[in-house]
C-alpha cells in the first residue's frame, strides 16, 4: 500500500522524515510493518526550476523554432524552443542540464541547427502530467510562480512516496491517519486531526429524510449514510487531484475522488449516490442470478450469496467492494 510523507503531516509533525526518510523506513520495518521501497519525489524533479521569459527571438537557421532567453532570477540561459504558446514575461519550466525527465530523457547543452541550447522548456506531458488539451505547448505557470523556485516546490510535490506491507492483523494502518497514529507512538510524537469544514459551508444543506434499511444486520451491523444537496459535480480542485495523483490514483470528478480521499485518508470506504435516480438505499444478500454491471464495465452474475446496497429493484453497489 502506497503512503505520502506530506499527507501524514496532517496529522503528525513529518520534517525530520524529509531530512532522513531512511530512519522512518527502518523503524517501521522493525515495527512490523515492512517497508518495500520508498521515493523521494524531490530527487525526480532535481534541476527543474520555474523560469521566466525575458526575451524571445528568431532563431537564425530555422523558420519554425526561436531562441529564449529565460531567468531564474539568478541566473540567465539561453534556450531552443520548437513551441509557440509562449510569450515575453511567461513563467515557465526550465529543464536544465542534468535533469532526468521521464522515460530516462537525459537534459544536456546541445547545439540545435547552430545555436547552443543551455537546457529546456517543458511541456506538461514531458514532466509526466496530463495535457491540458490536444494542441499541447510548453508548460505556461501561473502569473504568481516564483522564479528560482524548485519545480517540486512550486507544484507542492515535495513528498516521499513509501510502499508498505500491511499485515493481516494490523488494518489500523490502513489509511494515512491509522498509520501516522502508528507513526506518533514508535517517535513519541502528538498526533491530531484535523476537523471537517463540511457544516461550515453554507452552499451545502442537509435533506431532511431518506430511507436506508439493513435486512441483513449480521453481515452489516451498520450501515450510514447522509444527503448533501446542492452539490455540483465538476473538476476537483489542484490540492485533491495531486493528493491522489501522489499515489497513482487517477482524478475522475470532485465527487468520486472526495470518496477516494476519505479512503485513504481515514481507512473508510465510501461510496456516493445520485439522490434523483434513487428510491431507496437497502443493504441485503443479492438475488441468485441477476446481473450487476460495477464501475469497471465488468458484468458480474451474482450467487445470492453477495452482501449488496441495493435500490428497490437493483443493485446499486457490492458491499464494501466496488460500486454499480
Amino acid at each position: 500500500m502506497k503512503f505520502s510523507l506530506k499527507w501524514l503531516g496532517d496529522f503528525i509533525e513529518t520534517k525530520k522524515f524529509f531530512d532522513s526518510p531512511e530512519n522512518l523506513v527502518t523503524t517501521l520495518t522493525q515495527a512490523g510493518l515492512e517497508v518495500d521501497s520508498f521515493e523521494d519525489q524531490r530527487a525526480k524533479f532535481k534541476n527543474i526550476v520555474v523560469a521566466q521569459i525575458e526575451s524571445i527571438e528568431k532563431h537564425p537557421q530555422a523558420d519554425r523554432l526561436t531562441v529564449c532567453k529565460v531567468s531564474t532570477g539568478k541566473d540567465s540561459y539561453s534556450i531552443v524552443c520548437g513551441a509557440k504558446n509562449h510569450k515575453v514575461g511567461d513563467k515557465v519550466v526550465l529543464t536544465k542540464p542534468g535533469a532526468i525527465l521521464p522515460g530516462d530523457f537525459a537534459i544536456k547543452k546541445s547545439r540545435i541547427r547552430g545555436v547552443e541550447s543551455e537546457g529546456m522548456l517543458a511541456s506538461r506531458t514531458e514532466l509526466g502530467f496530463e495535457p491540458e488539451n490536444k494542441e499541447e505547448g510548453i508548460w505556461i505557470l501561473a502569473k504568481e510562480a516564483k522564479i528560482g523556485t524548485s519545480f517540486s516546490e512550486q507544484l507542492g510535490l515535495e513528498d516521499v512516496i513509501f510502499e508498505i506491507s500491511i499485515p493481516p492483523n494490523r488494518s489500523d494502518c490502513l489509511s494515512h491517519k491509522g498509520l501516522a497514529r502508528e507513526v506518533s507512538c514508535l517517535f513519541s510524537l502528538p498526533f491530531s486531526v484535523r476537523e471537517s469544514s463540511i457544516n461550515g459551508d453554507k452552499s451545502l444543506s442537509v435533506r431532511p429524510s431518506f430511507k436506508v434499511e439493513v435486512k441483513d444486520s449480521k453481515a452489516c451491523p451498520r450501515y450510514c449514510g447522509r444527503l448533501i444537496a446542492g452539490v455540483k459535480v465538476g473538476e476537483s480542485p489542484a490540492w485533491l487531484k495531486d493528493r491522489l495523483k501522489s499515489l497513482g490514483l487517477k482524478s475522475i470528478n470532485n465527487v468520486v475522488d472526495i470518496t477516494n480521499f476519505v479512503l485513504w485518508d481515514r481507512g473508510q470506504p465510501l461510496h456516493a449516490f445520485d439522490r434523483d435516480k434513487i428510491q431507496t438505499i437497502t443493504v441485503d444478500q443479492s438475488q441468485k442470478g441477476e446481473k450487476f454491471l460495477a464501475l469497471d464495465e465488468t458484468e458480474l452474475i451474482l450467487t445470492g450469496e453477495e452482501l449488496t446496497i441495493r435500490d428497490k429493484d437493483r443493485v446499486l453497489a457490492l458491499a464494501g467492494v466496488i460500486g454499480g
